[in-house]
């Protein structure tokens, strides 16, 4: 019997690649081939090292004013949709899943055309607006949080379901480790470019902590690859129990099933990851066209289980009070990380896995009923 087939289709991003990895891996153990459309290559070597084979969409942004970048963003989305319809008589999926982006716009244009099951996943609280835009033709919406039912129309809703974010196998893993009580883990996170004001802030105020928590504190920081030696010079001087300052971490499970207070971003799989291993977080969103870290981090703050701090007003100042409360008062910090935990899906992938096979079986009309 010939293996069935799927097309997961992702963006340039580490929040598409990352999910869509994870289903993939998960449906390769029921037996399925996956292909990846990616539009651009920047983490294509992540497929290529998870032994997925890939494809290049050609792609551009629609996006500004100008009639003439809008002209060109239509060539190429005609061109990325005809090579998809290549790849699929090529491939013959029976499905395709999309994560959002000009890639998975071509993708599912293209399975529309020539009658492939259909399938979208948005990681964040608020759809971006290729996700926004498919939601009207898909055969199934799936999202990572409750609160996203509400973005989607009332006749979208008997096709939309609730499914958490994918995490990757290694992350999955790591959720049962014990983290020790002391001492206590400081990680800063800054998205998968790392983020500058983390690393120029956060040295400063735990700088400012009592000797006493600094000496019972390890830091894990990620800062960008052109700021590591700076930031390893700013917690010099600090006498912390340990420091670590890389620009990627190939353990980041790991590191993350130790830590207890993160200080992050809020992209949707850091999100999703901090609620998974119950981490009380302090969450700088970055500031994007529409907001949508903003909305990921305040789920956590609404859920008692996090700090959302606007970066116009991040400074160590400002850090310093969260820092010093959630590093001296046990109480706060545990009941924050079942808050978190209350957040958590972890067996997103599997739940993805379940609706791609159903679409796959085309029962999707009898299931949205």
């Amino acid at each position: 019997m010939q293996q069935p087939t799927v097309i997961l289709a992702t963006g340039g991003s580490g929040g598409h690649i990352f999910p869509a990895l994870a289903v993939a891996e998960e449906l390769r153990e029921r037996g399925w081939q996956c292909q990846f459309l990616l539009g651009g290559s920047k983490f294509s070597n992540l497929v290529e090292q998870a032994g997925f084979p890939y494809h290049s969409l050609p792609a551009a942004k629609w996006s500004g004013r100008n009639i003439f970048i809008k002209a060109w963003s239509l060539v190429a989305l005609t061109r990325a949709v005809l090579t998809a319809i290549g790849l699929i008589h090529q491939h013959r999926p029976t499905a395709v899943l999309g994560y959002g982006s000009f890639a998975t716009v071509a993708s599912i244009f293209a399975a529309k055309v020539t009658g492939v099951a259909t399938l979208i996943h948005e990681q964040n609280v608020l759809p971006g607006r290729a996700n926004t835009l498919l939601a009207r033709v898909v055969d199934r919406i799936l999202v990572a949080h409750p609160a996203t039912q509400t973005r989607f129309s009332k006749s979208q809703q008997p096709r939309l379901r609730v499914v958490g974010n994918p995490l990757r196998q290694d992350v999955v893993g790591a959720i049962p480790l014990k983290r020790s009580e002391k001492p206590r883990q400081l990680m800063i996170l800054g998205g998968s470019q790392g983020a500058r004001i983390l690393s120029q802030t956060v040295p400063q105020a735990v700088a400012q902590l009592p000797a006493e928590v600094q000496q019972n504190l390890v830091v894990v920081h990620q800062a960008r690859p052109e700021d590591v030696e700076a930031t390893r010079e700013a917690y010099a001087n600090v006498q912390l129990a340990s420091c670590v300052v890389e620009s990627f971490f190939d353990d980041l499970p790991q590191h993350l099933a130790r830590t207890h207070i993160l200080v992050s971003r809020a992209g949707a799989l850091t999100v999703s990851e901090a609620a998974s291993f119950g981490i009380p977080s302090i969450f700088v969103p970055l500031k994007l066209a529409d907001n949508h870290q903003q909305f990921n981090a305040q789920l956590f703050e609404d859920a008692g289980a996090g700090v959302v701090l606007d970066q116009a007003m991040f400074n160590a100042e400002t850090l310093l009070p969260h820092l010093q409360a959630l590093l001296t008062d046990d109480d706060r910090l545990k009941d924050m990380s079942k808050a978190a935990h209350r957040l958590a899906v972890v067996d997103a992938a599997g739940a993805v896995g379940d609706v791609v096979e159903r679409v796959a079986g085309r029962d999707i009309f009898s299931q949205a009923a």
